[in-house]
């Protein structure tokens, strides 16, 4: 097995295409290490050996060079997935007949964890679970009003439909000012 900056790159739709995570995922860790490596080792990223990389590095001489390109979100994002999948590379070179994703892929419906909601009057819904919820998430502090902050966890790549999905969902949460209150 090469262990390239290109063998790097290509490892990941390669995993997708042999069921190993899905292509989402596959495409966001294939499209950071694309970014990183040919950001910062330009012409010869491809022949670079991957083995002798410090991707915290790296990803310090990206952001110092690309960093004004990309939102702090994105940029986050990509120090992380280009972070993870340096690691999950060097574990498949290291064991390739043993080695298994182990990043935040998506669970199936039977495997998530259910969180019991209680409303607490002062201060709104609130999960028991929300320490298991946390893990595996990034915690989005949204202030709403000048006195009163809301927190939303959300996956690391979040995908536009879900991102629209989520929009929608919290559009239907408001209540109108002139609305008059239900009668009972």
């Amino acid at each position: 097995m090469e262990s390239n900056g290109k063998a790097l790159v290509d490892f990941w739709p390669w995993c997708a295409e042999k069921g190993l995570l899905n292509s989402n995922t596959a495409s966001t860790l294939r499209a950071a290490c694309a970014q990183v490596l040919s950001s910062v080792l330009e012409d010869d990223w491809e022949n670079a050996d991957v083995t002798a990389m410090d991707p915290d590095a790296l990803f310090s001489r990206f952001q110092n060079k690309r960093g004004k390109d990309f939102k702090p979100q994105s940029l986050r994002a990509y120090g992380q997935r280009f972070r993870q999948a340096h690691s999950l590379f060097l574990e498949y070179i290291k064991d390739p007949a043993n080695w298994k994703f182990t990043g935040r892929d998506r669970l199936t419906k039977s495997e998530r964890p259910t969180v019991k909601s209680r409303r607490d009057p002062a201060r709104g819904w609130r999960n028991e679970g929300d320490a298991e919820r946390q893990d595996g998430l990034i915690r989005y502090p949204f202030p709403v009003r000048k006195d009163l902050s809301a927190t939303l966890f959300l996956p690391g790549d979040l995908s536009p439909a879900e991102a629209k999905r989520l929009t929608t969902f919290i559009l239907t949460l408001a209540i109108s000012e002139d609305a008059e209150p239900a009668a009972e």
